[in-house]
């Protein structure tokens, strides 16, 4: 019986390699019956499409743009050039293992066809089912199918292009970003198939001009975004740039300091001059950007290179002088997101690691790792989480470290109406002092919240400021909640951090593993130069 079906097997391998005639136009649909695995069944793969011819080596100019990692949900599918692939799916559990299947996969005219065959210790896999993976304009896109666990519907497979990663797809997204004026984005000289820091920053910008949530990943819609803008794009003639000249620079509501910081100016990031306040020194003048979100900004003359003719730019009339929110008083220290330190007293330099969507089975392995080095960190949790984990949310109150609010449910607070901002972030609020209050001895209270995804308008921040809270974004992200791979999390900070720098982690909200061992090396790396690591509060 064995013999019978692995001769069976060969048939059918033989038929799959066959290429059709050019004037077939038919669905190449491949499917193996008769073969069970010994191993618990796993649906296998197939895309099929329609073509009218199939090239079976992958590694031509045509499958070029393929070859890469492919990020769907919890899955990694990886295209070799070799015509191998590897789908590895991330473990469910900390305690977890990952599973990972392997295949091949060819070329049929602008699709990848792509084969799931067996387990990773090479027992085949029964049933077949299959999905379709094409490139829509450019970007790879699942138009039907399954994977193993995941459902049918098309909207819930999505890929995504995101830091680290390199792929040839990247140069494409830089060459679309460069040719928008308005982002002050250039081609990069050299790793232009690398997905950086600085080209996340541009994404992330462009989202936001686009009413997207501002992940600084590229997804289908952010990509047909960029094609063909949905929003118009701002426009500024003459042009004038600026760009920081220090790590510490804050885009304010208003030409005074008086006024709320709305976001923190990235390092290389370049944005529009379209106004200015004359001064009589570089500390008293003040220029006007665009855009943040959909509000105008202003940034001190004196942490800022300017470029282009500034005689062009008009003088504009200052807004009216913020009114006084009345904020509870954080005892017994001072909020610091304004002025976090770059260095410790003794001269060292200072680093702020934020963890968001917690707690999970995930969030000791973090804290275990802290203490291991002596650092404090912030959690941005989640309060339905912490009402799964109170006694996780009182183990990082007690090791030293801040817990902030990423609010209730992780909802998107951009557009979202004053009654859910007020009941998403206080509802947390209310958790997490039900719970900790006593160990809250850093200010007493919740003063610092992060939206999820990153994603704010001037409505909420506003609304942010009534009920006493500083928004806190980011500086640096590797986009873990990708899980993109270990090396890559942590090769990503550890080549762009600097002191006084926010970075962006993950402690919930999935599978943490490669978080969490990225967090070893990371803070055994940062230690031996010299660094120190700081919660949001500065201590």
């Amino acid at each position: 019986m064995k013999r019978l079906l692995l001769l069976l097997f060969i048939i059918l391998v033989s038929a799959c390699s066959t290429q059709p005639t050019p004037t077939q136009s038919s669905e190449v649909t491949i499917t193996i019956t008769n073969l069970q695995a010994t191993a618990t069944p796993v649906p296998a793969v197939t895309v099929a499409v329609k073509s009218n011819a199939v090239t079976n080596v992958p590694n031509n100019q045509n499958a070029q743009p393929f070859v890469g990692e492919y990020h769907i949900q919890e899955f990694t599918l990886e295209l070799r050039a070799d015509g191998n692939i590897g789908l590895t799916q991330a473990p469910q559990t900390s305690s977890g293992k990952s599973n990972i299947w392997r295949g091949t996969w060819r070329i049929d005219n602008n699709t990848a066809i792509v084969r799931i065959t067996q387990t990773d210790d090479g027992k085949a896999l029964s049933p077949i089912d299959e999905i379709r993976f094409t490139m829509v304009e450019g970007f790879p896109t699942i138009v039907g199918g399954a994977i193993p666990n995941i459902t049918t519907n098309p909207d819930s497979l999505t890929f995504t292009l995101g830091t680290g990663q390199r792929s040839p797809l990247v140069r494409q997204i830089n060459r679309m970003l460069a040719q928008y004026d308005y982002l002050n984005y250039k081609y990069p000289e050299r790793n232009d198939d690398l997905y950086n820091e600085t080209l996340r920053n541009a994404v992330t910008n462009f989202q936001q001009s686009q009413k997207l949530s501002p992940t600084g990943a590229v997804d289908a819609h952010t990509w047909q975004a960029l094609l063909k803008p949905i929003v118009p794009l701002p426009k500024t003639a003459p042009i004038t740039h600026l760009t920081p000249i220090t790590t510490d620079v804050f885009i304010r509501s208003g030409p005074n300091t008086s006024y709320a910081a709305l976001s923190k100016l990235q390092v290389a990031s370049v944005m529009d001059v379209v106004g200015k306040i004359v001064g009589a020194t570089p500390e008293t003048m003040w220029w006007q950007v665009c855009c943040i979100s959909d509000q105008k900004g202003w940034v001190r003359g004196d942490v800022v290179s300017v470029s282009g003719p500034t005689d062009v730019v008009p003088v504009v009339a200052a807004p009216p002088s913020p009114t006084p929110v009345p904020q509870a008083a954080p005892k017994p220290g001072k909020q610091l997101v304004d002025h976090l330190a770059t260095h410790a007293p003794d001269g060292s330099p200072v680093v702020y690691l934020t963890f968001d969507d917690g707690p999970s089975t995930y969030t000791q392995k973090f804290l275990d790792s802290l203490k291991k080095y002596n650092a404090h960190g912030t959690f941005f949790v989640i309060g339905s989480s912490a009402k799964l984990h109170p006694d996780l949310v009182r183990s990082e109150a007690t090791a030293g470290h801040y817990v902030g609010n990423h609010t209730y449910t992780h909802i998107s607070l951009q557009n979202v109406s004053h009654e859910v901002f007020v009941n998403e972030s206080e509802q947390t609020r209310t958790t997490l002092l039900s719970e900790s209050k006593d160990l809250f001895g850093l200010d007493g209270d919740v003063h610092y919240l992060r939206p999820p995804y990153g994603a704010t308008d001037s409505h909420t921040r506003s609304y942010a400021a009534e009920l006493g809270y500083q928004v806190t974004m980011w500086d640096i992200d590797p986009m873990d909640w990708r899980r993109p791979g270990t090396e890559a999390i942590y090769t990503h900070i550890l080549r762009n951090v600097y002191p006084g720098a926010v970075v962006l982690m993950h402690d919930g909200g999935g599978d943490r593993s490669q978080s969490a061992a990225a967090l070893d090396v990371i803070l055994q790396e940062l230690s031996k130069r010299g660094f120190k690591f700081y919660n949001i509060f500065g201590q």
